[in-house]
């Protein structure tokens, strides 16, 4: 029936009737949309927005350059290792140590990449430039929850994520290719985090065994994120309000999350022991604050912290140190608190200051704008003077990050995956090699291309306890006898530390000095391999595989 039958038949609605229904479907819209779900349902609208502004910068490097920036040769090493075990947890790792190391890194992100390159067949190279983007991009959600939940307001919690979206360390950390590894943990932290503030705030057990979900995933996945998740739940519980209360809910989250988690940490503790891990948690500083509680005096041990996180970008880094004086002033201690323990607790922490920075500066940038359009409301240009206020300072922090996120070309080219070619062809499967370079980038993929034991190299020697002793060596020693273009210095460091050098590789910018001429003219040693990107020289003495 029509329309037009239905009004010749019955006539037209009478007006009350059409108000009556009309204030019945309204009242039954309120009750199916109440105000505070639409309130929540608005607070989403950023998300799309920011992943659709966040997306050419995350995945910029991931489609410009064909292989991979940053390192992730030991991650890769250990997928291949699963797949070819059958997905059962391998017992050892050949070559990185150096010389092996125990299966005892956290698995979880190591079985997804195994998985996804076996099953599906991805090249490992091509996971590791898609894949840490894609987890970096999709972390920005719990990140705006976790921000809203801290900062109580959408427009801030919208400021603060671009804000961390934009900066270098990030990039480093979680986009690069080591972010196989840290994105996941980073998503499963800011998840875990989020959903703890809400066990906490509206007390209930639901979001809590979710948290503690996420805090044994974190566990299996990377040991320093845990040490910063169990380290922020510590602090939410104790400067928010009923400190008594929402420690019981910390204390509960942290037992779920130790009690899900148990399968694969016993298993390691039985087949390695537990010091595997007391040698991991005191490498890289993360305990430092607990074995060194002088270093909180250090102003130099705190300042270095703020200086790496917000290295290439120094907008953001006067955005954060001006929104610590703004929030101290104001006496809005949470941020505060939270920045000031991150910083003292760890050395290696300035990859989580960029989180908690970018939520201070965020806060800081909202209120300048809200004092400005106070200030401009008498001539009807307030609103538009604050929005151009915010849009401008993101435009800086963006374009002072620029540069350094689309900067240096990856390390890795068709020359080291030839090199390692030859060292497989040419070499014993015993032969160490000594590889003079600044570069960690490139010095951390050639065990896993050479399938060959560096002789210096702190990659996994935290968990062997020589982490001190290796990160001095790799970062100081040879960087050392490479400014000095001392190749006498080389052969002390050789003696001094007792190291096996069969091969020594130069990577093709050394192309003159001293150094150089030594290698060239030494009775020795002698050049047995070159390509555009290396050059390798052999110790007389080492054996060969010919043919």
């Amino acid at each position: 029936m029509t329309r037009l039958q239905i009004s010749r038949n019955f006539g037209p609605l009478p007006a009350r009737h059409r108000w009556r229904i009309g204030q019945t479907l309204g009242s039954a819209l309120r009750k199916l949309l109440p105000s505070a779900r639409t309130a929540e349902m608005r607070s989403l609208i950023p998300i799309p927005i920011l992943l659709l502004l966040s997306a050419p910068l995350l995945f910029y490097n991931a489609l410009v350059w064909p292989m991979p920036k940053g390192f992730a040769g030991l991650y890769a090493l250990f997928a291949e290792l699963v797949a070819s075990n059958s997905y059962r947890l391998p017992v050892e790792v050949p070559y990185y140590g150096p010389g092996g190391i125990p299966f005892v890194y956290p698995p979880l992100a190591i079985y997804l990449m195994a998985f996804l390159t076996t099953e599906l067949h991805i090249a490992p190279l091509t996971y590791l430039r898609f894949f840490p983007a894609l987890v970096a991009w999709l972390s920005l959600i719990p990140v705006y929850a976790l921000a809203r939940a801290l900062v109580g307001s959408a427009p801030r919690a919208t400021i603060a994520v671009f804000l961390f979206a934009s900066a270098p360390a990030i990039f480093i950390m979680h986009v690069y290719a080591g972010g196989a590894v840290r994105a996941p943990a980073f998503l499963f932290t800011m998840s875990g985090l989020w959903l703890a503030c809400r066990a906490m705030d509206q007390g209930r057990f639901q979001p809590a065994i979710l948290t503690g979900l996420c805090l044994a995933a974190t566990a299996l996945t990377h040991l320093g994120y845990l040490f910063f998740f169990a380290l922020s739940l510590g602090t939410f519980a104790l400067i928010g309000p009923w400190p008594r209360k929402r420690l019981k809910w910390a204390i509960l989250i942290l037992a779920l999350g130790f009690g899900f988690s148990s399968p694969w940490w016993l298993s390691i503790s039985l087949r390695h022991g537990i010091g595997v891990f007391r040698n991991a948690l005191t490498s890289h500083g993360t305990l430092e604050f607990f074995t060194r509680p002088s270093h909180l005096f250090n102003l130099d041990s705190l300042w270095r912290p703020f200086v790496f996180a917000y290295i290439g970008s120094p907008v953001l880094g006067g955005l954060v140190f001006s929104g610590l004086i703004w929030a101290a002033l104001n006496r809005r201690w949470r941020l505060v608190i939270w920045f000031f323990i991150t910083l003292v607790s760890t050395s290696e922490g300035w990859h989580f200051l960029v989180l908690i920075g970018a939520l201070v500066a965020g806060v800081f940038l909202f209120d300048v704008a809200g004092k400005l359009e106070q200030q401009l409301s008498r001539v009807s240009a307030g609103r538009a003077g604050s929005v151009a206020l915010i849009l401008v300072v993101l435009l800086a922090v963006e374009l002072s990050s620029l540069p350094y996120l689309t900067g240096a070309p990856t390390k890795l080219s068709g020359n080291t995956i030839r090199l390692g070619d030859w060292f497989q062809n040419q070499t014993t499967t015993e032969a160490h090699y000594l590889f003079l370079t600044p570069s960690q980038e490139a010095a951390e993929w050639l065990p896993y291309f050479l399938r060959r034991t560096p002789s210096v190299g702190f990659w996994g020697s935290e968990w062997l306890g020589t982490y001190d002793l290796q990160h001095r060596l790799t970062l100081a020693e040879i960087p050392r006898c490479l400014a000095l273009q001392s190749f006498q210095c080389v052969e002390e460091l050789i003696q001094g530390y007792d190291l096996r050098v069969d091969y020594i590789i130069l990577p093709a910018e050394i192309r003159d000095g001293p150094l150089l001429e030594a290698l060239q003219t030494s009775d020795r040693w002698r050049s047995a391999y070159a390509n555009p990107g290396y050059r390798v020289w052999q110790y007389r003495s080492a054996s060969t595989v010919t043919g």
